[in-house]
């Protein structure tokens, strides 16, 4: 786990929440766009209900919690957006 992070450093973004204001798909392609990412991995700690919904119908995006965290998912997406929170929990993880 710890490898995959570190070769995914380039491509990692951390933001303070994942809020959503409407919970739809439009909201997230737009943040998609603006970071100029074409696959993402979002990783919370505890994932909110509306970011869920306006992500699911985006192939080329998974959500998931720090829990949930493998090896796979950071090897398969081309970015990794972490929360504030789940960079914390991470970190402590990997102690």
């Amino acid at each position: 786990l710890r490898s995959a992070l570190l070769n995914k450093k380039k491509n990692v973004f951390v933001l303070k929440n994942f809020d959503v204001k409407e919970g739809k798909t439009r909201e997230v392609i737009e943040m998609l766009g603006n970071f100029k990412v074409k696959s993402a991995l979002f990783i919370d700690e505890a994932m909110p209900v509306k970011f869920q919904k306006a992500s699911r119908n985006i192939s080329s995006v998974k959500v998931s919690t720090v829990k949930m965290l493998n090896v796979y998912d950071l090897i398969k997406y081309e970015h990794v957006f972490l929360t504030v929170d789940a960079t914390k929990k991470i970190a402590e993880v990997l102690k």
